[in-house]
């Protein structure tokens, strides 16, 4: 894959838009990744990072106003970036700041690079990237520190920073395996397995690997893994699925939006929805909107609260600035199923 087609994808992650069309790629034989030009490894460095925090009670009137925060992200104005970046830029209004949102047309970390070294000419108080090459814009982050401007990272950290905004790949994982294991356990699902992941960033990895992991001890046989992060894309993949292996009544997703397209395709199949189980990461409104109808495939979202994490985009760089505890917040996926009712609405109630 080309580097310029490999990076346009990035541009759907963490979901990319229906509009956009299938970003379906095979990686059943994947064999690993090269680091190199455009290489999404992480700067190594011999720094113990700091531990992550719990989201702190701090005195309103304590945080900074009148500041620019920038926050550059290849997806940020699709799916649920789009909804986190609504609440970052509601939080910035309302406590007398101003965000910046980054918009790069291909995706590509060329263009982040000169997106980021455009606001470290016109002086914004903060950055907060999600760095497609932390290698590449490492000496950025130096110009910056050196300048006076905060530098905070959002899921994919770089050594050295003054923040860091994520939510753990392996917890992550981890909670969508124990609900896939929990409802093959309780309903005696049977059948093939399908695992839809995106192979060339290995360090979210973790957010369906370890899930495909507890698919398979269940018994489930894995039939395909492919790249796909959006809605119509998982639709045609679990279709093509389908059609080559009837039995696929398993599958787990790295994001929630790709997830509803392949429940979309259980359901359209025909498939009783009290034999298959379908899981995803996020809790986009679309796949909440699911659970809650009931009826499908689609079982189980790992999920964050949104509203809060859009918060924490701009609280972050603030808290930064202001030399605040809380610079290193993690949140925790909170697991919801078709059964959690009252947690379904909490968390509907959070999109307003």
């Amino acid at each position: 894959m080309k580097r310029t087609q490999l990076f346009a994808m990035m541009l759907a992650l963490v979901l990319v838009a229906v509009a956009c069309g299938s970003t379906a790629t095979d990686t059943s034989d994947t064999t690993g990744t090269t680091e190199g030009p455009g290489s999404t490894a992480a700067v190594t460095d011999d720094t113990e990072p700091a531990p992550v925090e719990e989201t702190p009670d701090v005195d309103e009137s304590a945080m900074p106003e009148g500041m620019t925060i920038a926050f550059s992200h290849p997806a940020a104005q699709a799916g649920v970036v789009g909804k986190i970046v609504e609440f970052a830029s509601a939080e910035a209004d309302a406590g007398g700041n101003t965000l910046l949102v980054g918009n790069f047309e291909n995706g590509t970390p060329d263009e982040q690079f000169n997106q980021v070294e455009t606001w470290i000419t016109q002086g914004v108080d903060a950055i907060h990237v999600f760095p497609l090459d932390p290698n590449s814009l490492a000496p950025l982050q130096e110009r910056a520190q050196e300048a006076g401007i905060i530098w905070v990272t959002y899921l994919l950290e770089m050594p050295g920073s003054d923040g860091f905004l994520t939510v753990d790949p392996v917890k992550s994982g981890t909670a969508l395996g124990q609900a896939a294991n929990d409802y093959i356990s309780a309903n005696g699902i049977e059948g093939t397995g399908l695992v839809l992941e995106f192979s060339v960033l290995p360090t979210l990895a973790d957010r369906v690997g370890l899930a495909a992991d507890a698919i398979e001890a269940d018994g489930i046989e894995i039939v395909s893994r492919q790249d796909v992060l959006d809605t119509a894309g998982a639709l045609t993949v679990t279709e093509n699925t389908l059609t080559a292996n009837p039995d696929l009544r398993v599958v787990v997703v790295i994001t929630d939006d790709a997830a509803v397209g392949s429940a979309l395709a259980m359901q359209n199949a025909g498939i009783d929805p009290d034999t298959c189980f379908v899981g995803g990461v996020d809790g986009t409104l679309e796949a909440l909107q699911l659970l809650k109808a009931g009826e499908t495939c689609y079982k189980a979202s790992a999920a964050v609260d949104i509203r809060s994490f859009g918060s924490e985009v701009v609280n972050v760089p603030l808290r930064a600035i202001g030399g605040l505890e809380g610079t290193r917040i993690e949140f925790e996926p909170t697991v919801i199923t078709v059964d959690d009712t009252e947690l379904l609405d909490q968390y509907l109630a959070a999109y307003g």
